[in-house]
């Protein structure tokens, strides 16, 4: 088992206990320390929430008390947290699994990453929608040919977060770095890196230029929370992309439809374990977990009870952390199609960053060419 500390997702997280969950259904990680709040009483009961075997109540102390006991420490703070704690972990000698998004901005995220070089050690981001299955056998349609050259991709991201209001008229609880925008907009680094992930995932290419709209449309002010982009990829396919929190009756519609020369698919998070795709004669047919040409998703790893009983969130978060893991135990020199490092969260915040500027100049922007990723 891997040995490892979470900061942050105390019993007052929003992700911690998906995290937890994930961690625990394959018995990989042997949760060993943690530091899982600031506040001491919360952090306290955190513990026995996770049954981590020390605790602390400083960072300084969890980096001087667990260097060389940890083959990794798991980022669970808020985004805006991030930079500044993954840097001294680095420093202090630990690889780190950050939740997304790495930073709020790209110039961050690189940096992180020329830490990381520096002293010898890694970074994974949990961008955890592509640990389902089926995902996972679009990607390997998509590389294999099945559906020709893709020509587009449409990925859709509504949430109704920012716009649902109770009786009194006020909005669910929000945390508060969420209700604030950055250097790039907090909806784009909650979803967007999300949907931007998705695509590269897929289509297995970079963005050259985008176009985009934000706008503000919820009950958050200070907040961007809906955002539209055209991308033009290095090959030649078109994205079409849009997400935010201001969508009435979408508590994540999530949904990834592709269009290629001789083939189409559809993919809705709602039927994870599903998807539709139709050919060049007209045929349509629904794909799903027992289906006798599946290129991965029938893979043992993915099967955890049999075909009918849907893969859910947490199982895909479990997905990426065994990815992980074996990344982990695997010679340097191979790489791991399902594990995302610091390099694919600064492309993502590198694209991000010229759709936010796009949304200004109304214009095309080109994905700097300058910010050359290493």
């Amino acid at each position: 088992m891997l040995k490892v500390g979470i900061l942050g997702g105390g019993i007052n997280s929003a992700v911690g206990k998906a995290h937890l969950s994930a961690l625990s259904i394959d018995r990989n990680w042997d949760i060993a320390a943690g530091l899982f709040s600031r506040d001491d009483k919360i952090n306290t009961e955190s513990q026995l929430l996770w049954s981590s075997k020390r605790h602390y109540f400083s960072l300084e102390q969890f980096i001087e008390v667990e260097q060389g006991k940890l083959d990794a420490v798991i980022v669970l703070t808020p985004t805006p947290t991030h930079y500044e704690i993954i840097k001294k972990l680095l420093i202090g000698g630990f690889d780190v699994i950050s939740e997304k998004s790495l930073t709020t901005n790209f110039e961050e995220s690189y940096n992180l990453d020329e830490i990381a070089r520096k002293y010898n050690r890694r970074i994974y981001v949990t961008f955890n929608y592509t640990g389902y299955p089926m995902i996972r056998e679009l990607r390997a349609r998509i590389i294999s040919g099945k559906y020709g050259d893709l020509k587009s991709i449409f990925i859709e991201m509504p949430q109704d977060t920012f716009s649902v209001v109770n009786d009194q008229g006020q909005t669910r609880k929000i945390q508060e770095w969420r209700k604030v925008d950055y250097d790039i907009p907090t909806v784009s680094l909650d979803l967007g890196v999300h949907v931007n992930n998705l695509a590269h995932f897929l289509v297995n290419d970079s963005m050259q230029r985008v176009v985009s709209m934000e706008q503000h449309n919820g009950k958050i002010e200070e907040a961007v929370d809906t955002v539209c982009y055209l991308a033009e990829f290095r090959s030649g396919i078109l994205g079409n992309f849009w997400f935010g929190k201001s969508f009435l009756g979408h508590r994540n519609g999530l949904r990834v439809r592709g269009f290629g020369e001789s083939g189409s698919f559809e993919w809705v998070q709602n039927s994870p374990d599903v998807f539709w795709e139709s050919s060049f004669s007209g045929d349509k047919r629904l794909v799903d977990l027992a289906d006798g040409d599946l290129l991965t998703a029938s893979k043992e790893r993915y099967m955890r009870f049999k075909p009918g009983h849907p893969t859910g969130f947490i199982e895909a978060f479990s997905n990426l952390y065994e990815d992980i893991k074996q990344d982990f135990t695997q010679s340097p020199k191979q790489t791991n199609e399902y594990v995302f490092h610091a390099q694919e969260a600064s492309l993502g915040l590198m694209e991000l960053s010229a759709v936010h500027q796009s949304s200004k100049t109304r214009k095309w922007e080109e994905v700097s060419s300058a910010r050359t990723l290493p």
